[in-house]
């Protein structure tokens, strides 16, 4: 009792003095001195410490320590083990000292000469931290074997500190979903030499924008930037749905189009998207088209057209394939929806690009895009429903009516 007396009492005399401390705002004790630990502490030291002092301040172990005064240490104790127990944290730390969520334009300026010392998952096997041009280079230039979830991340911002959890998430869950021949991840610090591949590849206005994820697929030449939440669930079904998606899109040309589409039993719900490889459109829609395809495996075929083009005097590039055209194709991307219940018909074309109208009124006429493509493919994906037959008459005409006046 008189050692958990005397360590509660240290403890107790570290917090006095931090809220002692001048200039108005609380100064903290050094998480080492909390945990009686070097800077050069292993990790396992500081589990093996965290779990010696628990058994002596812990308020529910110790009558001494519960009170507020030894309630606040043992969460000091806590917030001190969770920093120098987790590598990512713990060197974000020992160079900017506290974390403070509110200050990370101060800290990006005041230590702009040192962020590049940081480097986030370094003890985490599945994430492979991009340090040279060279391999930038591979997997930015997609001359890599397999695709690679990407992060661009700037070690002083808080959004990147919070996001290093859910990122070690998903590699273990791509792992276990993928295996050793799926995506892979990876990591830069846009701090280090490689900032400009952070600028130009993940499109960055400015460094408040990051963390960025992006997606870099050789297979298919694509590169796609996660617009979700930076959640591990979330995260990783992106993933899984870019790198499988592919296996459900029916690429066709002329005769399988007649085959499995027009020719065939009308019992499948179809979504057709019709592109030609010059178009940087196409490029940028077809990441998001694999989801599609993956996600909407149980309820539709989802397939690609490639068209033909010329590119015209003036340099334009004209659609030259007389069978997109029959389709009522006249520009890419489009993407075309064959109902289920019925071929007699052409596909409805689901708009994908905004008119000239539309852009003038940027704001709301993207969101009222999207939600008319989605009222479309609600709308196509189910089938006719047969007419509702009309009321048979009365074999006395009106004369159920006239009773019922009668009755009235």
């Amino acid at each position: 009792p008189c050692r958990a007396m005397g360590a509660w009492a240290r403890l107790g005399t570290l917090l006095l003095a931090q809220a002692l401390s001048g200039s108005g705002r609380e100064q903290s004790a050094s998480y080492y001195t909390l945990l009686e630990l070097g800077k050069d502490a292993s990790t396992q030291d500081v589990r093996r410490q965290f779990r010696k002092l628990s058994v002596k301040l812990h308020p529910d172990k110790n009558a001494a320590a519960n009170t507020d005064e030894g309630r606040k240490a043992y969460r000091r104790l806590q917030t001190a083990h969770e920093w120098l127990s987790n590598d990512d944290r713990r060197q974000l730390y020992d160079l900017y000292g506290q974390w403070d969520s509110t200050d990370d334009r101060t800290r990006g300026h005041q230590f702009s000469s040192r962020h590049n010392s940081i480097e986030f998952f370094r003890d985490e096997p599945l994430i492979r931290n991009v340090r040279t041009e060279p391999e930038a280079n591979e997997i930015f230039g997609l001359r890599s074997r397999r695709p690679y979830l990407m992060m661009l991340y700037a070690p002083w911002l808080t959004t990147c500190m919070e996001a290093t959890d859910a990122y070690r998430k998903v590699a273990h869950g791509l792992m276990e979903e993928t295996g050793k021949d799926g995506i892979r991840l990876a990591a830069v610090n846009c701090e280090s030499n490689l900032q400009g591949f952070c600028l130009r590849y993940g499109r960055l206005r400015n460094q408040f924008e990051l963390p960025v994820v992006l997606l870099l697929d050789p297979t298919d030449s694509s590169m796609d930037r996660y617009r979700g939440r930076m959640i591990a669930k979330e995260l990783e079904e992106y993933a899984i749905a870019s790198d499988k998606g592919i296996q459900h899109v029916h690429t066709l040309d002329e005769r399988s189009f007649q085959a499995q589409i027009l020719n065939s039993p009308p019992k499948d719900f179809w979504l057709v998207l019709f592109c030609d490889q010059s178009n940087p459109l196409c490029q940028d829609v077809k990441p998001t088209f694999k989801r599609l395809a993956f996600s909407a495996r149980e309820a539709a075929k989802v397939g690609l057209v490639n068209c033909r083009t010329r590119q015209a005097p003036d340099g334009y590039v004209d659609l030259e394939d007389p069978f997109c055209q029959e389709q009522g194709v006249q520009e890419t991307p489009a993407l075309l929806a064959f109902r289920r219940g019925t071929r007699e018909q052409q596909g409805e074309v689901i708009p994908l690009l905004l008119s000239r109208e539309d852009q003038q009124d940027i704001e709301t006429a993207a969101p009222m895009a999207v939600l008319r493509a989605m009222e479309a493919v609600l709308r196509l994906s189910a089938p006719l429903s047969s007419p509702t037959p009309a009321p048979e008459e009365s074999e006395h005409g009106d004369a159920d009516s006239s009773d019922d006046d009668d009755q009235e």
